[in-house]
């Protein structure tokens, strides 16, 4: 049986769990264990910490990898859907509950708006606190970031949390934040009594996130809830100041170590794989696991062993993605860039070369903005593992992607930063 066929079985089987579920779900008490120095969770007398990802790709195949949770970063009209959803597959859910950072409008000083959050919190909270899939409730992501008074935030935190408690004393509360660089950690200790665990997006720092957290002063439980590649504006830059991305292979690597280092931690309760989709960041394939059209890149490979789940498809290889020319190009220079790739299954591969334009605020977080343009057609001679490349009469940077593609719905990919100059 291929995998197309097993996820129509599987969904099949979802659909009727769901049905059975509907009438006769029952709310699961969670609680936090400590079994000789290592944390974990409880639920319905399981102990466990949470192995997943986070993202929009199909839950089903989340299930299927040997996930046993996923996050979402707020709630929705689909929520409810998504929860019994999770349930059928017996994935537990890390639902976030939005805040607003300072930087998107939120005054954490205003005494009307923090009231009217409330109000949303304690409408999300009763709606799903009886639900079986939910493990914590997330109050909130990395808005921290851009707050100039930190205070003011975690102290709505702090409300926003002994709210939750008052109204469900049956799952942990938990904040995430960017790092934690600085005072964070102290900070919250101090004035969020009532959070329960410490939610923290690491990078390009995830593997040495015990170690840190430990001197940071962290004794609260923590949750790595978002891990992957090094981001952008962890990476190295070229002379443009464009970050230089790494092969899908290197990224599945730096995808095990981060969560081999973390899955023995003795403060944590387990990690978020970001992102369980496709996600244009950086670049088009920054931190994506998989492609927009659904094709799995490596990172979901290694997850897939690592949680111990069912690996169907082993992705294809990159080993190498060069120019024989310069990149730093004049107008209508010609460069050939040549991918060095393979498949550990001997299945036969495609190559696609794509050019476009550089996306704005590369470095930065989210991609804002006209779409940059593409050059692939009229730019681009590809001849198998090669490709002659013109460029194009235009100024500023640009990037070369390649997508190497077995039969099977799995890909790689890898990237490399072009300027023209004037």
């Amino acid at each position: 049986m291929n995998r197309d066929a097993a996820l129509l079985i599987r969904r099949l089987v979802l659909i009727i769990l769901m049905t059975y579920q509907t009438g006769c779900a029952q709310p699961i008490a969670v609680r936090i264990v400590d079994q000789d120095g290592n944390v974990a969770f409880c639920r319905a007398g399981n102990t466990f910490r949470a192995r997943g990802a986070a993202g929009p790709g199909s839950i089903e195949l989340l299930a299927e990898s040997g996930a046993n949770a996923t996050r979402t970063w707020s709630s929705s009209e689909s929520t409810g859907e998504m929860l019994d959803a999770a349930s059928a597959l017996g994935l537990s859910v890390c639902l976030g509950i939005k805040f607003t950072k300072v930087n998107d409008g939120f005054d954490y000083e205003d005494a009307e708006q923090c009231a009217e959050h409330l109000e949303s919190v304690r409408t999300t909270v009763m709606r799903y606190r009886d639900h079986p899939a939910v493990l914590v409730w997330g109050l909130g992501n990395e808005m921290e970031l851009g707050a100039p008074d930190r205070d003011e935030v975690w102290d709505h935190v702090e409300r926003a949390a002994a709210l939750v408690k008052s109204l469900d004393a049956d799952h942990p509360t938990m904040t995430v934040i960017a790092e934690i660089g600085g005072t964070k950690v102290a900070e919250i200790h101090e004035r969020c009594p009532s959070i329960d665990i410490i939610g923290i997006n690491s990078y390009r720092g995830a593997a040495s996130l015990p170690l840190r957290y430990r001197d940071a002063g962290g004794t609260k439980p923590f949750l790595v809830t978002e891990f992957g590649t090094n981001a952008p504006y962890e990476a190295q830059q070229t002379e443009w100041g464009m970050p230089i991305e790494s092969s899908s292979t290197e990224k599945a690597a730096q995808y095990r170590r981060a969560y081999d280092s973390l899955r023995t931690a003795p403060n944590c309760l387990g990690a978020f794989a970001f992102v369980w989709g496709h996600k244009e960041q950086g670049s088009r394939t920054w931190h994506g696991m998989f492609l927009e059209d659904g094709s799995t890149l490596q990172a979901v490979d290694e997850m897939t062993l690592a949680w111990g789940g069912v690996l169907w498809n082993r992705s294809p290889r990159i080993s190498s993605f060069y120019t024989t020319g310069p990149t730093l190009l004049r107008q209508g220079e010609h460069i050939t860039a040549t991918v060095v790739a393979s498949d550990p299954d001997g299945d036969k591969l495609s190559f696609e070369y794509i050019l476009v334009g550089e996306l704005p605020n590369a470095l930065g977080g989210n991609t804002t903005g006209d779409p940059p343009g593409e050059y692939s057609s009229q730019n681009l001679q590809p001849e198998g593992s090669s490709v002659t490349l013109t460029a194009p009469r235009i100024e500023g940077p640009l990037r070369l992607y390649v997508i190497v593609r077995d039969r099977e719905g799995s890909a790689a990919t890898a990237s490399i930063p072009l300027c023209i100059e004037p």
